[in-house]
């Protein structure tokens, strides 16, 4: 029996592990079957895909391989000259390196017929992106290759943002596939490829910009390219090509190649995935550091989502749940950014009021839940007053709710009122305005003007404040009208251990900063003194209405409150550590260990709401 030659013993030994095997078989655009023939004797390459082979062996056994395959296989003509050099003379003297071959094209096409859809979605990606670094490590630099995909629409039917998907590089990037998940929006090179549907490449990414919305993604990266996903004219999002070269992508050849091979990466999205362009209207998305707190919930979203909906009818699968946990994500960053000026607490609030808002009217039971016919409450009403209106949630929906009422609302920060102020132009609802205007202060507003005055969550005002305020609402109802007040005894009472202690703090940081009545500090006892400041202001028919939000694991509101407590609670970490109340470090414990608590099958938690209200004498 003859002895096989030595490069088909080496080649043998590099295809029994199965990732180099798979690399060398997409490097050279042929199946692992053909190698394995190749390593036995059974067959043997024609002289381009030997000479493939060759530039696809790891360097350091390439010379002695190529020894081997001119002494087993003389009538190829291999010759001195490298293997890329080669292939190039092969091809007429053209540079091969700009051209994607056949064998690959026909691979994918073939996968993209017969593979199941989500098979046939990876692999494609997987295939395209490996071969697209292997054509690139000729050049010697460093390439990364990143895809964005465009958000799901919202309630509007408008993409709004993309979100990184998947990433493969080389050194002096993590080798392998990477799972990210950044947003980015009409600030970024991305955004800007996507609205415009055209190429773009950026020779140097150090340059100070000046049409193009581009920055550094990292240290490492000197030029980028970018070229949009596209099917019929739709768009589905966006790649990004990334490179340690400086002008690595300017030529034609370069583009070409780029825009060649993600329109082979488009075959792995089905048409679901693509937009018509008019649908494209991309917001400004905040930078990564002010992404990552939300983005580190993604996981705890996704498995609390797909638990609670368990219990319901209906539920959801790990994709849809996926789904749904990006978009609450979205909804947060994208109103971080209404305002490019916003302090990073504000923006924190502004995004947690605006879902509070949301959670507590689904929850509560609607705008004015402690009337049995809310309709026929505001009927005879045409003036109503939101106090303290944050972003304007409550009167938003009421104005639209009852067109015949002129809703007006104030709000000591201006960006708050920034927003509810934009959101009135955005939805053109002409009956609901908006000021600022601080509570604590004179009211510029005249007497007996409105027929109903909204006041809620208004604990930070202070003890002292209390009645002095409730005298100034009194003194702009009409009479005849009501004065409505809607506070929380605490934040919560729950089975978490850890969620238990920390309303402690927060109750002792209440006492410490004179926004307490009760004289031991057991709770804020704010609730049953709101009777008092409306009777001690001259209302008479006063009534009160107790509304209780079931946040338990495995309720349809577990994970928004979750999520809203939480964030409250870092907002008021200054002022808890400030009073003395805690310190830094028994809070930063406390969140992971709340982040483990709520999330139990048996975790239980009930937040009540008080309501009172009362009238003015006619």
């Amino acid at each position: 029996m003859r002895e096989r030659a030595y490069w088909r013993e080496l080649l043998d030994a590099l295809i029994e592990v199965r990732a180099e095997r798979e690399r060398m078989a997409q490097a050279i655009g042929v199946v692992d079957v053909t190698l394995s023939r190749w390593a036995s004797g059974e067959s043997s390459p024609k002289l381009r895909n030997a000479l493939l082979l060759l530039r696809a062996v790891p360097d350091k056994y390439r010379d002695a391989f190529l020894t081997s395959m001119k002494e087993n296989l003389p009538s190829l003509a291999l010759h001195e000259q490298g293997p890329d050099e080669q292939v190039n003379h092969e091809s007429g003297g053209h540079d091969d390196k700009w051209h994607i071959p056949f064998q690959l094209v026909h691979r994918i096409l073939t996968t993209h017929a017969t593979s199941f859809p989500y098979l046939a979605s990876w692999a494609i990606v997987q295939q395209t992106l490996q071969h697209a670094l292997l054509q690139w490590r000729a050049s010697g630099c460093g390439l990364k290759i990143t895809i964005f995909l465009c958000m799901p629409p919202k309630d509007n039917g408008m993409i709004c943002s993309l979100r990184e998907d998947i990433s493969l590089g080389t050194a002096p990037w993590p080798e392998g596939m990477q799972k990210y998940a950044r947003f980015m929006g009409a600030e970024s090179l991305v955004g800007h490829t996507v609205v415009t549907t055209r190429f773009h490449q950026v020779p140097d990414l150090r340059v100070p910009p000046t049409f193009l919305p581009y920055s550094q993604q990292d240290e490492h990266e000197i030029s980028a390219a970018t070229s949009p996903i596209m099917r019929y004219g739709s768009v589905a999002g966006c790649v990004r090509f990334s490179s340690t070269q400086l002008g690595a992508f300017v030529g034609q050849e370069p583009s070409a190649l780029l825009q060649a091979y993600t329109n082979l990466i488009a075959l792995a999205y089905p048409d679901a995935h693509f937009y018509e362009v008019q649908r494209i209207q991309l917001q400004v998305m905040p930078p990564p550091h002010v992404q990552q707190p939300y983005l580190a919930t993604f996981r705890t979203l996704v498995t609390a989502l797909m638990r609670e909906s368990v219990s319901t009818p209906f539920p959801v699968s790990r994709e849809q749940a996926e789904k749904i946990a990006w978009q609450q994500i979205e909804r947060l960053l994208l109103a971080h950014t209404m305002h490019d000026d916003l302090p990073k607490d504000s923006e924190a609030e502004l995004a947690r009021l605006i879902e509070q808002q949301r959670l507590l009217s689904q929850a509560g039971g609607g705008l004015l839940p402690e009337h049995a016919d809310q309709a026929a409450f505001v009927a005879p009403m045409q003036r109503v007053l939101d106090v303290a209106c944050g972003p304007g949630g409550w009167a938003l929906e009421l104005a639209q709710t009852y067109p015949h009422l002129q809703v007006m609302g104030f709000d000591i920060d201006a960006n708050m009122i920034d927003y509810a102020t934009s959101q009135v132009a955005a939805g053109r609802i002409e009956n609901a305005s908006f000021r600022v205007m601080n509570a604590l202060d004179p009211l510029d507003y005249p007497d007996n003007f409105f027929d109903l005055v909204n006041a809620r969550y208004l604990g930070v005002v202070g003890c002292s404040a209390w009645p002095r305020v409730v005298q100034e609402l009194f003194r702009i109802t009409r009479p005849g009208g009501f004065i409505r007040l809607t506070e929380t005894e605490d934040a919560s009472v729950t089975t978490s251990p850890a969620f238990e202690r920390m309303m402690v703090i927060f109750l002792q940081a209440l006492k410490r900063g004179d926004f307490m009545f009760s004289p031991t500090g057991r709770s804020s006892c704010l609730s049953p003194m709101l009777p008092y400041f409306l009777r001690n202001a001259g209302c008479i028919n006063i009534d009160k209405y107790a509304s209780i939000v079931d946040w338990s694991a495995g309720t349809s509101v577990h994970t928004a409150t979750s999520q809203d407590l939480m964030i409250a609670f870092r907002l008021l970490q200054p002022f808890m550590v400030g009073v003395g109340a805690t310190t830094e470090e028994e809070l930063a414990q406390l969140y992971q260990d709340i982040d483990l608590e709520l999330l139990a099958d048996d975790f239980c938690a009930f937040w009540t709401f008080y309501t009172v209200w009362g009238q003015k004498p006619r």
